[in-house]
């Protein structure tokens, strides 16, 4: 999947069914929901209200958020702590964590980079 398709299923993934996706990037909606779990994404609730909840951040999680989140790309939490990437994100401003200047900036490099290929 090309980059701009990557960036329209992101988009589009939180308010349309995996049968929408499917047929619109001409592929299964097994592969639909591969690439949303490796992207951690996740259904819009008011979209979807019989959507799974996810779980309750314990403490545990809190505290391995505030650990990684200054340090790690927001992916590679959500992955860890098995949330979604808007989970990770909505709690880590719920909680005033800030990403570290030496993560902005890596950030900053990949983006350059991205664009460039």
């Amino acid at each position: 999947m090309k980059q701009s398709q990557l960036n329209d299923f992101k988009r589009s993934y939180g308010s349309s069914t995996d049968e929408e996706l499917a047929r619109r990037f001409h592929t299964s909606t097994s592969m639909i929901r591969r690439l949303a779990i490796q992207h951690g994404l996740a259904k819009d609730k008011r979209t979807f209200p019989g959507t799974r909840r996810m779980p309750r951040w314990s403490r545990e999680d809190e505290a391995r958020l505030r650990e990684l989140y200054p340090v790690r790309p927001n992916l590679e939490i959500a992955q860890e702590l098995q949330r979604s990437v808007k989970s990770v994100i909505s709690k880590a401003h719920a909680l005033g964590l800030r990403k570290s200047q030496d993560r902005l900036q890596e950030m900053g490099r990949e983006n350059v980079a991205r664009r460039r290929r």
